[in-house]
């Protein structure tokens, strides 16, 4: 009987953990590489997007800029500024929207409103008063503006403040505002002349008033104080109610204030002269139909404002860089008080001047000679 040997195979596994090893660092080392590359890829992507958002912006200012050339046409030959309310082409828009067929780089939209629901500023200036022209027309081609909503609020909100705020001890009642640097409110006063185009030049007291629109802690959002035109005083102090949480359409900013009764007459339009002290204001001024409309969250065709004319001109325009859009809106100015033509005064004292002139019925001027209280 034979026996077969017993053969012994040695199995030496040294070399498995190596491949193992090899496989598991090519693995990590493609996930880096992938890893890299998304983030490459990413980066790439973001700075084609703003650049193309840049396009898109450009040509959506240029979509401004050319209506603003029309409109200035429209001034400069005393006609009618057309309106546009279609984004298709328009005899009165001859305007060329593609800036670079290339890159499909254009203005895909562009909407004029010569008669906007509410004017916009986004300053009203310490240094220099704004002449704003308020003015509308009805169906009938009559001036109907009673009521006003004047909003308001600092041009730089304090990032710190979640609500308004306004700790400096003053009240209406007192003689005089506060030094500058003791002002401790999240919005500023707003000096208002309202000056009717009818005004009385041999009395102006009569019809003309200056107020001071003084901010104060509202009573809830979409508060709002209230002052009747025809029985206010001359320099008096208004206090208007500030609220951050404001929805109305109306009040987009922090402060608010109505004016009632203002006289619808044959003239109907009011010069209004806004001034800030403290800080520099942004400010909203809309002419609400009704009650209802002041406090109204709908949208501004619904709730009911009266359209205002001569001021302002609101272009919508919408660039497009291939597929990315970008809109915006922009006021042409109109009125040519607007233009900073009008100075607030011709001499700033902080002292009394006498004045050592006058002016006779004839229009010739003369020297008073050393009057006593100078």
């Amino acid at each position: 009987m034979k026996y077969r040997p017993i053969t012994t195979l040695s199995v030496d596994e040294s070399g498995m953990a190596s491949i193992l090893i090899t496989l598991i660092s090519m693995i990590v080392i493609g996930l880096i590489v992938i890893g890299f590359t998304q983030i490459a890829l990413h980066e790439q992507h973001a700075a084609l997007n703003k650049v193309l958002s840049s396009q898109a912006l450009y040509a959506a200012e240029s979509g401004v800029n050319d209506a603003q050339h029309i409109i200035d046409a429209n001034i400069q030959a005393n006609t009618p500024i057309p309106a546009k309310t279609s984004c298709n082409s328009d005899s009165n828009y001859p305007t060329t929207p593609t800036l670079n067929a290339q890159y499909n780089v254009r203005y895909t939209c562009l909407l004029v409103d010569p008669q906007p629901l509410s004017l916009v500023y986004s300053t009203i200036s310490t240094d220099q008063a704004k002449i704003i022209q308020v003015q509308s027309l009805n169906t009938n081609g009559n001036y109907n503006i009673q009521n006003l909503v004047i909003s308001w609020e600092n041009t730089i909100l304090p990032s710190s403040s979640s609500n308004f705020s306004c700790n400096n001890g003053y009240s209406p009642s007192t003689p005089s505002f506060p030094p500058n640097n003791n002002w401790n409110c999240s919005a500023g006063v707003l000096r208002m002349d309202i000056v009717p185009f009818n005004f009385n030049a041999s009395n102006p007291a009569a019809s003309d008033k200056v107020i001071y629109l003084y901010p104060t802690v509202g009573s809830g959002s979409n508060s709002y104080g209230k002052v009747d035109y025809t029985s206010i005083n001359t320099g008096s102090v208004v206090a208007g109610q500030c609220d951050s949480s404001n929805t109305a359409v109306a009040m987009p900013n922090m402060c608010n204030i109505v004016i009632t009764n203002l006289n619808s007459d044959a003239d109907g339009g009011y010069f209004l002269r806004m001034e800030a002290i403290y800080s520099d204001q942004a400010l909203t001024i809309t002419a609400p139909t009704g009650q209802s409309s002041i406090q109204c969250t709908s949208s501004s065709a619904s709730c009911g404002f009266y359209n205002l004319i001569n001021d302002q001109v609101l272009v919508d325009s919408t660039g497009q860089a291939q597929d990315v859009l970008k809109r915006i809106q922009a006021r042409v100015p109109i009125n040519p008080l607007d233009s900073n033509i009008v100075p607030d005064e011709a001499v700033q004292s902080t002292n009394s001047i006498c004045k050592k002139f006058f002016v006779t019925a004839n229009g010739s001027v003369s020297d008073v000679p050393s009057p006593p209280q100078c």
